[in-house]
């Protein structure tokens, strides 16, 4: 964000710290994702906390806005919220059979939620992949929930296969894992990525 009183710059500094602010966002946002799928644990992160961070810093946005509606202020205050809960969480990656209790979800997409109402009244549109929100079609939202539900299934099996004693068969092990590339490899062609990662397997749509 820049003054609105001074003329807009294309300069490659103001280029790179445009980017680099829109990589901080999408990486919290990604976070947040994980945590909701039990990826990765954050229980460190004091829900109270949190919470106040999040109003104090709506009162500060408030005040710099106030004064002659200085957005690059108000931007960077949301920047330090984020900072702060990155600063805050322990990305301690968890495989899918540990308990994920006490991650403050809720204040997590509260979190969430609160930048990217912000973000929305200064333009910028940062939803949530995955998220219902009111641009995305019903279709969309539908095709969304069958992949999620067809990756879990998936990421049970492979579990269920890498449970197995060593002393059992391993062929039909071998046979189960194929399956499930094989069923990769179908999704990329229908423009579905599915990438497999120790803690889980996680998807996106190809570009």
């Amino acid at each position: 964000m820049h003054d609105y009183r001074s003329p807009r710059s294309f300069e490659s500094a103001a280029i790179q710290q445009a980017l680099f602010v829109d990589k901080l966002f999408k990486s919290f946002f990604d976070t947040v994702q994980a945590c909701q799928k039990g990826l990765v644990a954050i229980s460190s992160l004091s829900e109270a906390e949190t919470i106040t961070k999040i109003r104090n810093a709506h009162e500060e946005i408030i005040d710099v806005l106030a004064n002659n509606f200085d957005t690059p202020s108000a931007m960077s205050r949301l920047q330090e919220l984020v900072h702060w809960i990155n600063s805050h969480m322990n990305y301690d990656v968890h495989d899918n059979e540990n308990s994920i209790n006490n991650i403050p979800t809720c204040a997590l997409f509260l979190a969430v939620d609160f930048i990217q109402a912000w973000l929305e009244i200064f333009g910028i549109d940062m939803s949530l992949s995955g998220h219902q929100n009111q641009n995305a079609s019903v279709d969309r939202i539908l095709l969304e929930n069958i992949i999620e539900k067809s990756v879990q299934f998936r990421t049970d099996i492979r579990d269920i296969c890498r449970r197995r004693s060593p002393t059992d068969e391993e062929n039909p092990k071998k046979s189960l894992l194929e399956q499930c590339d094989d069923y990769r490899l179908q999704m990329k062609y229908l423009g579905v990525e599915i990438k497999d990662r120790n803690q889980g397997s996680t998807w996106s749509f190809k570009k």
